[in-house]
């Protein structure tokens, strides 16, 4: 009996290690691993998610989303929770994880009044990663799925400006006369004419200042003269205002303007410089 209960305390023991060993395990091999979520909790953890997102508290958000997605629940909920992450991680800026999260939304059974809103933020983490043929696929998808909804000026506008990276100016063209023609009284009327002014011209500068005084513009273009460096004036309407813009170079790619941008932010010359258009 004593041998029998020996050997009996010695399985318990033997269990107890076990156990013990799995758990450690678990807690450092598998950590990244999501709990298993009850529907209830998932519900608490979406709504409360959300409140987050809109809060601008986005890395908590995101985590919360993955609480909801790790829960037992349908193929187009799994699809809503990706998209969520998907546009946290969009809003931190960071585009490869974003498009990664969008991406694996679009494979799930998403109910269809997402899907344009899905669309149009694909296309935004497709833009940050300059992959502008895929942003542009995007955000026509977008289009062509709701045009009533989904904010057409912004679509509108995306669209010409993916165009206009491609040398696609025409195209460009056509597609920013249909925000004013569609869009008379939207806040981007001007933004819209300034890339009509630029699609005439089709080449890519950086801009480098921009001011209401031409005199003014004068006097930075001959500050920022080097012997490499010859800035010039571009005149651009906006509203009833006439701005004179310090540029510097003309390039027949916007890769090429953008890389000349960073030398220039690089240079801790001017940090507020950007491709136009």
């Amino acid at each position: 009996r004593d041998v029998e209960r020996s050997r009996g305390l010695g399985d318990v023991y033997k269990r107890q290690i076990t156990l013990t060993t799995i758990s450690v395990l678990l807690a450092w091999g598998c950590a990244s691993l999501p709990p298993a979520t009850s529907k209830a909790a998932a519900r608490r953890a979406l709504r409360q998610a959300k409140e987050l997102y809109q809060e601008g508290e986005y890395q908590s958000a995101r985590v919360l989303f993955q609480t909801y997605r790790s829960a037992q629940i349908s193929s187009s909920e799994r699809g809503e929770a990706f998209y969520w992450e998907g546009m946290c991680h969009l809003a931190l800026r960071e585009f490869g994880p974003a498009r990664e999260k969008l991406e694996l939304a679009l494979e799930q059974g998403l109910d269809p009044w997402i899907r344009p809103y899905l669309y149009c933020a694909l296309g935004e983490s497709y833009m940050g990663s300059g992959k502008f043929d895929l942003a542009r696929q995007a955000f026509v998808k977008a289009l062509e799925l709701d045009s009533e909804n989904i904010r057409l000026d912004h679509v509108i506008l995306r669209i010409a400006t993916c165009a206009q990276r491609l040398n696609k100016w025409d195209e460009a063209s056509e597609y920013l006369h249909r925000l004013l023609r569609e869009t008379p009284d939207s806040p981007l009327v001007d933004q819209a004419r300034e890339k009509i002014e630029y699609n005439k011209r089709r080449f890519f500068t950086v801009q480098v200042g921009a001011y209401k005084n031409e005199e003014a513009a004068r006097k930075r273009a001959v500050e920022l003269k080097t012997g490499n460096v010859r800035p010039f004036i571009s005149e651009i309407r906006r509203g009833d205002e006439t701005l004179y813009c310090v540029c510097i170079g003309k390039f027949d790619s916007w890769e090429k303007a953008n890389l000349q941008m960073q030398k220039i932010r690089g240079a801790g010359r001017i940090e507020d410089a950007i491709v136009k258009p």
